[in-house]
């Protein structure tokens, strides 16, 4: 890198700065080339960010972090919420009609414990945050409601469910925010929008 901008990097330096006494003609010879030494790690610091930049948008664009371990984030949850695992080779399921492309939604079932009673929240995934280590810290749904968890339809001996939509409650607002600390498990939908006679209609992908 440092031959690309017309410099040479004197390596007895380095290793003289680096000793128990340098010398001080060392210091001297750093202090002179200060504005050099600068400039070659500001580009190798501008070179490196973009050049990670573009090599991301390539694995990404390619689909390679998901046909490749090597290449995938480090945290798999950027996968299950965006439905891409689906493309993964050791995946046990796999869409045979629609592609991860073709995924609009993702509808969230998450069951969150309040008081010692288990309540069921819904809604569509609007976005999540992701922990400094890795994990999950919260996701944001819209269009939520929540019922008690023990308000689950009956069924009857034909095996048809009744109707227990009166135990959903609506959660007036634009988003809600669920930490991943209070959360018993998550189930996932991943929906495509099709066009019906009466609008709009979500289907999950197959």
């Amino acid at each position: 890198m440092a031959r690309l901008i017309g410099q040479h990097i004197d390596l007895n330096i380095l290793s003289d700065l680096v000793s128990a006494k340098p010398l001080e003609e060392t210091f001297s010879n750093v202090q002179n080339n200060s504005l050099k030494i600068l400039g070659y790690n500001l580009s190798l610091f501008l070179f490196s960010g973009i050049s990670g930049y573009y090599w991301k948008q390539i694995i990404r664009n390619n689909k390679w972090d998901r046909r490749f371990k090597i290449f995938r984030y480090q945290n798999s949850w950027h996968y299950i919420l965006k439905g891409e695992f689906f493309d993964f080779p050791r995946a046990e399921i796999a869409l045979e009609t629609d592609e991860v492309e073709d995924i609009e939604l993702v509808f969230i079932d998450a069951i969150v414990q309040i008081g010692g009673e288990s309540y069921l929240y819904d809604g569509i995934l609007v976005d999540y945050e992701l922990r400094s280590d890795g994990g999950l810290e919260t996701i944001s749904l819209k269009n939520a409601q929540r019922r008690k968890l023990s308000d689950d339809s009956t069924i009857d001996e034909d095996g048809a469910k009744s109707d227990n939509s009166d135990k959903y409650y609506p959660i007036i607002g634009h988003i809600l925010l669920i930490k991943y600390a209070e959360l018993k498990n998550l189930n996932f939908a991943y929906l495509r929008l099709e066009q019906a006679e009466d609008g709009l209609r979500p289907r999950m992908v197959e």
